[in-house]
């Protein structure tokens, strides 16, 4: 079977900093070894002015985050080389024909992420 994610960078509000950065998020929740670097966290409202309803599924709850064990911090974009490593190593294929199918997709599934790229894990 193959399993196949969508890696995004979304902006995100650090409470602690008081300062905005770019982390890495994934689709949904993965399977071993991926889940174990993933973390859900609320994401903080980046605008007031932007509220969830029944027709906006812009919500703050469940970010699927990138999170580093090494720094215990999420991954943020300039970490991509140490996220790329981390991939490879454990088996993921960067699937660049369906990466560059997406982006060029008119239909943006978050206008709040920015798709990276797409991975998969045959098991």
């Amino acid at each position: 079977m193959i399993e196949t994610y969508t890696i995004s960078t979304q902006v995100y509000y650090q409470d602690i900093n008081k300062c905005y950065t770019r982390i890495f998020v994934i689709d949904r929740p993965p399977s071993a070894p991926l889940s174990q670097i993933t973390r859900t966290l609320r994401a903080p409202k980046l605008s007031p002015f932007k509220e969830s309803s029944s027709c906006n599924s812009e919500s703050s709850c469940c970010t699927l985050a990138l999170y580093n064990q090494t720094t215990q911090s999420l991954y943020e974009t300039h970490e991509q080389p140490v996220l790329l490593n981390f991939l490879l190593s454990n088996g993921y294929t960067i699937e660049t024909e369906l990466t560059k199918l997406l982006m060029k997709n008119p239909v943006k599934a978050d206008s709040n992420r920015q798709l990276l790229f797409v991975i998969s894990k045959t098991s």
